[in-house]
């Protein structure tokens, strides 16, 4: 197990992270950067190269992602995403000419040590057993923190953080629930009937909406600040959520060596946030 789940993790939050680097290119361009109204915004994006590149990249990502989360717990391969953290932020600072503090550098260090740990734990802990109360209480528990949070940060103007937050809350609920789908696949055997139930399950809707929600905010804050910044804040929120769902909703046995990488993750977010 350990020999795939972690190749595969890593493949997807690269893909993923440069597909993030992509998007920012794209906010960045001068046409996208004039644009304020919600169709303006709209067009300007979809008439940028950088964003399709983007797009691109993290739908493979996103492909890799739910294939690792058949392979090993969720409380594993969400956290070990934030690897990518590394990748992004030196794209960032050599192509994009941001800078980072000390503090905003030991912050990222954190967040991959942690992931390494995480790595160690590659392999399911125990059978996965589905509690549907307990998703549905982080379902509601997401939908309804990231509107107040939402709420508040568009009528800040210094809301980047916030709307990172409101991001990982979306990119959360979304990993989650494509564990929830796999299983309920898993359980439908292999070949077409595995597909069919991955594809018609009804959670697969949460799975879309989660996700298109972190991605329209995800633009949104990318337009108000730094990349090497929003990214680590919003994984650390998806971290903090895939343990605690795996525990809660999957009964996934948290060991020491998982909490401890877990919460060198969520430590390095708050460095970089502050």
């Amino acid at each position: 197990m350990f020999a795939h789940v972690v190749p595969v993790t890593l493949l997807a939050t690269f893909a993923i992270q440069l597909g993030y680097f992509c998007w920012k290119l794209a906010a960045m361009r001068p046409a996208a950067a004039r644009a304020t109204r919600p169709l303006s915004i709209l067009l300007s994006t979809l008439a940028q190269g950088w964003w399709w590149c983007g797009t691109l990249g993290t739908t493979i990502g996103w492909g890799l992602f739910v294939w690792a989360t058949t392979l090993g717990d969720v409380s594993v391969v969400q956290p070990l995403m934030s690897a990518g953290d590394l990748f992004l932020v030196l794209l960032a600072v050599v192509f994009l000419g941001e800078r980072l503090a000390l503090r905003e550098w030991l912050g990222v260090g954190c967040m991959v040590a942690g992931a390494l740990a995480l790595s160690l734990e590659s392999a399911p802990t125990a059978a996965p057993a589905l509690s549907w109360p307990a998703f549905g209480c982080v379902c509601g528990s997401c939908v309804l923190g990231g509107l107040i949070l939402l709420r508040r940060g568009l009528r800040r103007p210094d809301a980047t953080v916030l709307l990172a937050i409101v991001v990982g809350l979306g990119f959360g609920l979304g990993a989650i629930a494509t564990k929830v789908v796999t299983l309920e696949a898993a359980q439908a055997g292999g070949g077409m009937s595995a597909v069919l139930s991955l594809l018609t399950h009804p959670v697969t809707l949460i799975v879309v909406l989660a996700n298109a929600a972190g991605l329209v905010l995800l633009q949104l804050a990318f337009r108000k600040g730094r990349a090497a910044v929003i990214v680590p804040v919003q994984l650390g929120v998806v971290n903090l959520l895939a343990v605690t769902a795996g525990a809660g909703v999957f009964s996934e046995t948290i060991t020491a060596t998982r909490a401890a990488g877990a919460l060198l993750v969520c430590m390095g977010a708050v460095a970089v946030n502050r």
